[in-house]
């Protein structure tokens, strides 16, 4: 094959693998929809806290992920194979003590007069323990450039969501519960069907895990502080204005996900090449990496926000009527959401490099900024859902300045350390 045939085969694969994930976001979309017509608020507020449970349990990888997929991406297939079988055992023992944690604690467990149902709590630690296994798997696959199996995987797995979403309206909260659960699931099975070189064997070597630890820990620190940034608002809201107005609130999740859903596509492609031209000391090709993938950040950003200006209003008033009126929700959350998409060029140069700091500083401005906004608005009696918005947008926004201005004031110093490895 050609060089020119090879590069057009090369993006079309990037261009389909990025398109694929537009449309199972889509269906996702098309899920959380479904929901919002069909369920109560109240019901619409246990599935938001579900999703905050599960998010929490991804918490307690302490960088597992993290460092795992930067070792696979540059790594050879016997420690690959090493760092899966620990990987997954790992994450095995963390769901089988939270499990029998939460059955021994049982319901008595809750604070007394706990808007949490003791259900949603189990769904969000099975859907916390599952969401991490179909990460790892789906990374590993994109890791080893099998970006056509990624998408097949992920797209049945939406549409099995989707299907069990259907029935959610008439047999109630629980199925509405599995639906989410269920999507996670099916990407780890199919993923360890299709992916043999995957399927783990127990094991646990001190060696190996510090080593992964060594090397996620810090941006696994960066994504808590992230983690804890999307929850502190959902906390603060029910705590202070009950579950409906979190229901309400849904909206501004549902889209945030959607959004932030192919930066992340972006980010797991790009990165493996960005390592091994980093680590191979081939400066030029790093650079034109960095670059290609600013680019395709900056073309989806105006993309997007271009039609959520024009169709956002009609989309709501059309088929969300009971949600009309919400979208200044999305319009007062979506400056915070270009900041931080924006961020991800940064992290991507960071990653490579090792530089982890600017990072979890990121990360924790946006947290101090969005905690002491919503803690004043709170004592003063003034927090709103449309302040909740406001405030992690700002968070977001000063984050940015404080740490992407520098960094581009200093990038051909930056740039210039690329070096042999």
């Amino acid at each position: 094959m050609s060089r020119i045939n090879f590069t057009k085969t090369l993006l079309g694969l990037r261009l389909g693998y990025v398109a694929a994930n537009v449309f199972i976001s889509g269906l996702g979309f098309l899920r959380n929809v479904l929901f919002m017509r069909l369920m109560g608020q109240g019901d619409l507020g246990q599935i938001a806290l579900m999703q905050t449970i599960s998010m929490s349990v991804g918490m307690l990888q302490f960088g597992l992920i993290n460092g795992g997929y930067r070792i696979y991406a540059s790594g050879d297939s016997i420690t690959n194979r090493r760092v899966n079988n620990n990987v997954f055992t790992s994450l095995t023992i963390l769901g089988a003590l939270l499990l029998i944690g939460l059955l021994v604690a049982g319901q008595t467990g809750l604070p007394a007069g706990s808007p949490i149902h003791f259900e949603t709590v189990v769904f969000g630690i099975a859907t916390g323990i599952s969401t991490l296994s179909s990460t790892w798997a789906n990374n590993t696959l994109v890791a080893e450039g099998r970006l056509g199996l990624s998408n097949l995987i992920n797209l049945v797995a939406a549409i099995g969501s989707l299907l069990v979403a259907i029935f959610a309206g008439t047999m109630g909260l629980h199925l509405a519960l599995l639906a989410v659960l269920i999507q996670p699931v099916v990407v780890t099975v199919l993923a360890l069907m299709f992916n043999p070189a995957i399927r783990p064997r127990p094991s646990l070597e001190n060696k190996i895990l510090r080593k992964i630890l060594a090397l996620g820990f810090f941006p696994f620190c960066a994504g808590v502080l992230t983690l804890v940034n999307i929850q502190i608002e959902r906390w603060f809201i029910i705590f202070d204005m009950g579950a409906e107005p979190l229901g309400r609130y849904y909206i501004v999740m549902i889209y945030a996900m959607i959004f932030s859903l192919v930066p992340v596509s972006l980010l797991n492609l790009f990165f493996p090449k960005a390592i091994r031209a980093y680590e191979g000391g081939n400066q030029q090709v790093f650079l034109a990496i960095v670059r290609r993938h600013l680019n395709a950040l900056l073309l989806y950003i105006i993309a997007l926000v271009s039609l959520t200006a024009l169709l956002l209003g009609w989309a709501i008033n059309t088929f969300l009527v009971n949600f009309s009126g919400q979208e200044r929700l999305v319009f007062f959350s979506l400056p915070g959401l270009v900041a931080l998409t924006c961020f991800d060029s940064a992290a991507l140069v960071l990653q490579s490099t090792r530089r982890m700091f600017p990072i979890f500083l990121f990360g924790a401005i946006a947290l101090i900024v969005n905690t002491a906004l919503l803690a004043v608005a709170v004592a003063t009696d003034k927090l709103s859902l449309e302040f909740a918005a406001v405030a992690k947008s700002a968070g977001y926004i000063v984050a940015g300045l404080i740490i992407m201005v520098p960094l581009f004031l200093r990038r051909n110093y930056l740039f210039s350390v690329v070096e042999s490895r």
